[in-house]
This record gives structure tokens, C-alpha cells and sequence, in this order.
């Protein structure tokens, strides 16, 4: 049976099977039992647990299984996702019942799964003595980070400012410097960007604001923001816009110059009325050229505001005591989905000096009731001035016929 197999194994010309002979030399090479001479008898990592951006080592045992001295190939790669990432590799020889340890490092530059393998060969790297795989986890203490980038305005006109707010948070207990990077995909020029530095506490969140010149041509456009740390991407976010030159207008009524003690909060309205032919949706206020934390928008977003309808935004401004005594130009700016507008208003930082209230309540109260209020007011102070006045007159007019009726009785005495 054996001589007709083998005989069926060869052609008419007594020509083996090249591709049969390929299959079983491939087949008795990694069959390790057969040709066993050496051994990986041990794999781990130091630490247990890595890090991101920390460099662990990677431990090796090899042994010599064999009764002689051997020459042997070590092979190591670390791979993620399929991918190579590293690779090391040893030649050396052992004696009898030897055995040796190698100690590769690496440092991980992302989270998550990585595969550890390690090829012990002969000197030829023919055969493959013994293969081992170690899976590795790698963890971060300063993240995860979440990053969200959100346009003031769907729809920009050509080589405008896009207002943007971006929006980072650190999952991790430890703080860290990382770098913003925004940019806008352009087609007939070349993408236009602003990066920024920001420190990033542990297991909070921070918002930056920031204006991105659009594209000087019309068309949908993605502005992509990254937060990076040593050259790696640790987050993105992408949002869309929309360039072209119809504009749409609205008015807004709010204060002109707003006066706020050190340490000290106000509030007031910021009115819009559309006067546009359509309904604006998505409307958005940001009161820039002060640090967003200062504050706080009421509602976040006004979904829609109909022709000839009015809404309106009620912002609060908390100015922090230690905050310098000057005056801010700032600039409300309300952003739709379908149009941006931009006033100019003023901040006075002011100390020990009274605030009146017209301030919070000039925008709630129409003009002509205002001006009625204030001669009310003016009216009831001197009311007050004439009787306080009428009384003293009294009391001296009294005080005065007392003092004669006493010096009558001392003369008649």
C-alpha cells in the first residue's frame, strides 16, 4: 500500500509533486514534537498592569531541551488590532539544560488590547522550536478623555468667523497638558486651523471658545477638532457647516454697558426678534471676549423662533472676587442654524461702588412706564422732605411756646 501511494506521489516522468512536497515539508516543520529542541518555559510583563506612554518590560524564558548545544533565534512582536507595532530579535546559544532570559521593552502609545508573541527557532529559522502569546491590556490614569465640538452656526458666509465652543473632559484622576487642534477641510485653498494648549484636571470638565476663519469657497465643510497628547490622538470630534452668502438678520435688544461688583452676579435679558421671512431654529448665545465660566446662558438653546416672534436668553455674569478692575468689550453673539449675528456690548468690573438696578431691569420694563416710575419716584421723596420738614416746624413752634410760658412763670414768682 505504502509503494502505491508513494508511486502515485510521482508523475510519468518520475517527477515528485512540487506543490504535494511543499505541503508536507511546511506540515513536518511545525510539528514541534518531532524536531523539539528548545522551549519559551516562561512569558510576562513588568508591570502587571501598564500604562499608556510608560514603558514596561517584556520577560522571556528560553530553555534547551536538547542533550547538545544549539544555536536558536528568538523572534518578539507586540501587535494591536493586527498591526505591528514592535519587533525584537535574538541570536544565542545554550548549553544542555541552560536556559536564559530576555528583556525587550516597550511603551504603549494607546489603550487597550495588545498581543504579545514570542518564535523560538533553530539557527537557520527553519524550524519553529516553540511559540507562546501573551495578552496585555494597557490602561491609562490620565483618561480617557471625551471632546466634543459643537458651531455656534450651521451657516456661515464665505471667510467669516465661525464661532465654536470647545468641550473636553478628563475621565481620569490625574491632570494633564494636552493640545486642541481645529481645523476646517477647505477645498481651493489650504485647511485653515488654530491649535491651543490647555491643562486638563483630573475628573473635570472645561470648555474653550474660539473663531475659525471660513473657506472662501461656498459648500459643506467638516471642522475637525483633536485633543493630542505626545504626538498621539487621544480624542476627536467632527462637526459640519455650511458656507454660502444668504444672510438672514434679527434684532437683538440688550444692555450696552453691564456693571458688576467684584465677587458679585447679575442677570438680565437679551431679547431677539426675527425679522426674517423664515423660522430661525437652533438659536445659541455665547457672550465672548470673557472666560466662559463667568456665564450662564438660560435656555441653553431656543429651538425655534417663528417671523415677527420674540424670545429671549436670560444670561448671568458672575464675576469672581478676584477678578481686575477694568472694562471688557465684549461681544454677544446669537448663532442658528441659518444665520449668525454679532453685537457689541460692555463689561465694567467695578469695586465699592453702587450698581443701579436699571441694569437687570431696563430691558423688562418699557420705556414710556420706566419714565412714569421715575417722577413717582421723585414725587414720593419730596413728599417725604415736606413732612419731615412740617414736623421739625412743629416741634420747634412747640418747644418755642413752652420756653415763654416758663419765663412768664419765673417773672410772676
Amino acid at each position: 500500500m505504502i509503494h502505491i501511494k508513494l508511486n502515485r506521489m510521482f508523475n510519468r516522468n518520475g517527477r515528485c509533486s512540487i506543490a504535494l512536497l511543499l505541503f508536507v515539508f511546511s506540515f513536518l516543520l511545525t510539528v514541534p514534537s518531532v524536531f523539539s529542541q528548545g522551549e519559551i518555559y516562561s512569558i510576562y510583563i513588568d508591570p502587571e498592569k501598564p500604562l499608556i506612554l510608560e514603558e514596561f518590560i517584556i520577560n522571556i524564558g528560553v530553555q534547551n531541551t536538547d542533550n547538545k548545544t544549539n544555536d536558536y533565534i528568538l523572534d518578539v512582536f507586540v501587535s494591536k488590532e493586527g498591526q505591528v507595532k514592535d519587533e525584537n530579535s535574538f541570536a544565542f546559544s545554550l548549553k544542555p539544560d541552560r536556559g536564559v532570559l530576555f528583556s525587550p521593552r516597550f511603551t504603549p502609545n494607546a489603550v487597550g488590547k495588545y498581543e504579545i508573541f514570542a518564535k523560538l527557532y533553530d539557527k537557520y529559522k527553519v524550524v519553529v522550536y516553540h511559540t507562546r502569546i501573551l495578552d496585555v491590556n494597557v490602561i491609562s490614569d490620565i483618561g480617557p478623555f471625551d471632546l466634543s465640538l459643537d458651531a455656534l452656526s450651521r451657516t456661515v458666509g464665505p471667510n467669516k468667523e465661525i464661532p465654536l465652543i470647545v468641550s473636553m473632559k478628563n475621565v481620569g484622576l490625574k491632570g494633564t497638558d494636552a493640545k486642541i487642534d481645529v481645523r476646517i477641510d477647505c477645498l481651493d485653498q489650504e485647511d485653515i486651523y488654530k491649535d491651543f494648549f490647555v491643562f486638563l484636571k483630573g475628573n473635570s470638565d472645561l470648555e474653550k471658545f474660539l473663531t475659525l476663519t471660513a473657506c472662501n469657497e461656498e459648500g459643506r465643510r467638516n471642522i475637525m477638532s483633536k485633543l493630542i497628547l505626545f504626538d498621539h490622538t487621544f480624542a476627536e470630534s467632527l462637526t459640519q457647516i455650511v458656507i454660502n452668502d444668504t444672510y438672514y438678520d434679527f434684532d437683538i435688544e440688550f444692555p450696552k454697558l453691564i456693571k458688576i461688583k467684584q465677587g458679585e452676579s447679575k442677570t438680565f435679558g437679551v431679547f431677539i426678534k426675527n425679522t426674517a421671512e423664515i423660522s430661525l431654529n437652533n438659536l445659541r448665545l455665547v457672550i465672548e471676549n470673557i472666560p466662559l465660566e463667568w456665564t450662564k446662558i438660560n435656555p441653553a438653546t431656543i429651538v425655534n423662533i417663528r417671523p415677527n416672534d420674540t424670545a429671549v436668553f436670560l444670561v448671568n455674569i458672575s464675576i469672581p472676587q478676584d477678578a481686575s478692575v477694568i472694562e471688557y468689550p465684549i461681544v454677544i453673539t446669537i448663532g442658528s442654524d441659518e444665520t449668525l449675528v454679532q453685537k457689541d456690548s460692555t463689561l465694567k468690573v467695578i469695586t465699592g461702588e453702587f450698581v443701579a438696578p436699571e441694569v437687570e431691569l431696563g430691558l423688562l420694563i418699557p420705556e414710556e412706564l420706566r419714565h412714569k416710575l421715575t417722577i413717582l419716584t421723585v414725587g414720593i421723596a419730596l413728599g417725604a422732605l415736606i413732612v419731615i420738614l412740617y414736623k421739625l416746624t412743629i416741634r420747634k413752634r412747640r418747644r418755642s411756646k413752652k420756653e415763654v410760658l416758663i419765663k412768664i412763670k419765673d417773672m410772676i414768682e
